[in-house]
């Protein structure tokens, strides 16, 4: 990554101009993640087509959701995004600041959007309803971790990227009687895929049941922009006429383009305990090899209520990244939101 001058730059902090971002912003915006990125984790983080995606998604409006830090030379040279959803519970923050440019004048800026922000949410939010704000940084951004503590987040869970590599003969699949694995590939069947991932997400902490034709809508805007999105990668285990379980898949990876990705693993309830997961996992692990990637990621939940970790470890995966996920109650409340498994 090229270095930048820091002496004089970080000098430059005020006539900061704070505006919402716009369409045409996106590849200086994705730009800027990245190079937040890159100081923590060595790679890329986004690409300008997934930003694009997000902008335009149908529970994200750009004008109120978004906001561009930028100098006196109209560089941008900070950035945030928020995005909530009915029944707005939870309201999840995502801030990058270039490192130039990382004084308390342009973060006390961006703090400030990103508390205001959050009143918008109160005010859609259930009158009896707990809402929180969310962010997330990979664990060994120390500096971003310290100032989100002293804004008054706590630890709320941990997230781990794992992998595996793919670069040797892999198990196949072993099915339950009847139950057989097939791409999806007509886009007719995202109805039942997403009640599948709707049934087998109710099981995982901070699950938050939202309107099904909401997410249905977000369902249908991702597999129509975002280029990476291939529904010959998404896998279905049916049995008989029934959707038993879904593993949705991606290609590459901005930060790697030799890894491919599980974007979602679901299996419904009546459904587990029958290593439909498991196969579900290696089916996907030798589709993505004959793509010729190095090797295959997902992201799971740490602690997760359905023992995911364990299941990732058993395929052969293991941990390589950490991710911290932090909260701030903004209203005490009634919790929304999955915190354990339902007896």
């Amino acid at each position: 990554m090229e270095r930048t001058d820091q002496t004089s730059e970080m000098i430059n902090t005020t006539n900061i101009t704070l505006r919402p971002a716009q369409m045409q912003d996106a590849e200086e915006v994705a730009s800027l993640i990245n190079i937040c990125a890159q100081l923590y984790t060595g790679q890329d983080e986004i690409d300008r087509n997934i930003l694009e995606s997000h902008w335009t998604s149908p529970d994200f409006d750009i004008e109120n959701d978004s906001i561009v830090a930028e100098n006196t030379d109209g560089k941008i040279i900070g950035a945030a995004n928020a995005w909530d959803s009915d029944p707005f519970v939870k309201v999840y923050i995502r801030d990058s600041i270039h490192p130039s440019y990382a004084s308390n004048d342009v973060t006390a800026m961006i703090d400030d959007w990103i508390n205001e922000r959050s009143l918008a949410t109160m005010a859609k939010a259930p009158a009896d309803a707990k809402v929180t704000l969310i962010t997330s940084v990979v664990d060994t951004d120390e500096k971003s971790r310290a100032r989100h503590e002293a804004n008054g987040f706590q630890i709320n869970r941990y997230f781990q990227r794992m992998i595996i590599e793919v670069d040797h003969e892999l198990p196949n699949p072993s099915l339950p009687q009847g139950i057989e694995i097939k791409p999806m590939r007509k886009a007719e069947l995202l109805p039942a895929v997403a009640h599948t991932v709707r049934n087998a997400f109710r099981d995982h902490y901070g699950h938050v049941e939202r309107p099904f034709e909401n997410e249905l809508l977000d369902w249908q805007h991702w597999i129509e922009t975002d280029e990476n999105v291939d529904l010959d990668l998404w896998y279905i285990a049916w049995d008989g006429d029934e959707v038993a379980g879904v593993s949705l898949c991606m290609p590459k990876m901005p930060e790697d383009d030799q890894m491919g990705w599980v974007e979602v693993l679901g299996v419904r309830r009546r459904w587990r305990r029958q290593g439909i997961a498991l196969a579900l996992l290696h089916h996907s692990f030798i589709e993505l090899q004959k793509l010729c990637v190095a090797r295959v990621g997902l992201g799971v939940d740490a602690a997760s209520l359905t023992k995911a970790t364990e299941l990732y470890r058993k395929a052969g995966m293991h941990p390589d990244r950490t991710f911290v996920s932090y909260e701030r109650v903004l209203r005490e409340g009634v919790d929304y939101t999955t915190q354990k498994l339902e007896s």
